[in-house]
């Protein structure tokens, strides 16, 4: 083992170490100076990496100030229509800025184009555009007339340029029948009745309710079936209920581009209850 005296290491064989031993003050001050030769180094290194990747981060920062500001210029409204087939249906594009040709597509099939002068090539008379405001181009009203369910899909605005493209949906959906079957009923009071409505030849699948003298019944009190018959729905909805008085009943079909729902009515004419004499 060696021994440790005077500042020197003295070997077992008598040597003596020519390194001396630091004081516990120094060893402090050279560990400090090591930190901070490091810490200097890092800043240098992050400094450098900082230089070197801002170029970077200024074009990626660029690039999504064009594509907000192309967002903000150009808009497609609305973003989301459900009509009824056969209507019409409309869409507005607004641009703010310069621009000359703005196409519209529908389900990826060009079907119009309309340039800033105001010409336009129609793939149909179906299909028709104009001014918002009459000589603006800022605003483009796009026009397709007697819907078809082959015309659900995406509609597409592109403007040329800078603008790119915008995409709509469109939903169409279909009205079809409701009736009660059966037709009026006359019954004696406190007898049990039951009335059938059948929905044919919707789509989507309607919803289907119930109203008894003009009044909305719980869901609880009648139970709806729905079967698919091709592109289109059928319903078989069943009321029952005990007589008490007369009582207008009616049934009601809608889908979300009805204003009003479709119905059908019926009507229940109930008579006193015989009471019978003992003796």
């Amino acid at each position: 083992m060696g021994d440790t005296r005077l500042g020197k290491t003295i070997t077992a064989s008598g040597g003596v170490c020519c390194s001396p031993a630091l004081s516990g003050n120094e060893a402090l001050v050279n560990s400090t100076q090591r930190s901070r030769s490091s810490y200097t180094e890092n800043n240098t290194r992050m400094s450098v990496y900082w230089k070197s990747s801002w170029p970077k981060i200024l074009c990626i920062f660029s690039l999504l100030c064009a594509t907000a500001d192309s967002a903000d210029q150009f808009q497609l409204e609305p973003l989301n229509s459900t009509v009824l087939r056969g209507t019409d249906v409309r869409f507005n594009a607004s641009v703010q800025g310069s621009w000359q040709v703005m196409t519209w597509t529908v389900k990826d099939l060009l079907v119009l184009t309309i340039r800033v002068s105001g010409e336009i090539t129609s793939s149909s008379q179906r299909f028709s555009a104009e001014f918002c405001s009459a000589g603006d181009p800022s605003c483009v009203e796009f026009t397709l007339r007697n819907v078809s369910r082959g015309d659900a899909g995406s509609v597409t605005c592109t403007v040329q340029g800078e603008y790119g493209s915008r995409t709509a949906k469109l939903n169409v959906q279909e009205s079809g029948t409701v009736s009660i079957t059966g037709g009026n009923q006359k019954v004696k009071q406190d007898e049990q009745v039951e009335f059938r409505c059948v929905t044919a030849a919707w789509f989507p699948t309607p919803s289907v309710s119930w109203a008894l003298n003009g009044q909305p019944l719980d869901t609880s009190l009648y139970n709806t079936s729905h079967m698919d018959d091709g592109d289109y729905s059928n319903s078989t909805s069943i009321l029952k209920f005990q007589a008490v008085r007369n009582t207008s009943v009616d049934c009601r079909a809608t889908v979300e581009s009805l204003t009003n729902p479709q119905s059908s009515s019926v009507f229940l004419v109930v008579g006193k209850k015989i009471s019978q004499a003992f003796l």
